[in-house]
């Protein structure tokens, strides 16, 4: 049986209300998504107190489900507030062009 433990802990840096969370498949980014909408991205690994990597401000209602693809490319951001709130970011566009 796997044992489940926690192996570091932080605070998403200007989360109120955290509402869901997501692994890439590779273990290189954590994304973190609040009931404001806004979703953190984090390469990982990363320190006691990060700073996320990106801040996405794209959804206006609560961030109810994130997934990355299998290849951790393209992240999901969806919303049962609204319908058809999705959103897709393409991780690695996203971060080297528009924010380096």
């Amino acid at each position: 049986m796997v044992s489940r433990t926690c192996i570091k802990k932080f605070m998403d840096d200007g989360c109120l209300q955290g509402t869901s969370l997501a692994l890439s498949g590779d273990n290189q980014y954590l994304a973190a998504g609040s009931s404001s909408g806004v979703v953190n991205l984090y390469k990982l690994p990363c320190d006691v107190n990060p700073k996320p990597d990106k801040t996405i401000l794209n959804l206006l209602t609560t961030v109810s489900k994130l997934r990355f693809n299998k290849s951790s490319d393209i992240l999901a951001m969806v919303s049962n507030q609204k319908n058809d709130a999705i959103k897709l970011v393409i991780i690695t566009v996203y971060l080297h062009y528009f924010f380096d």
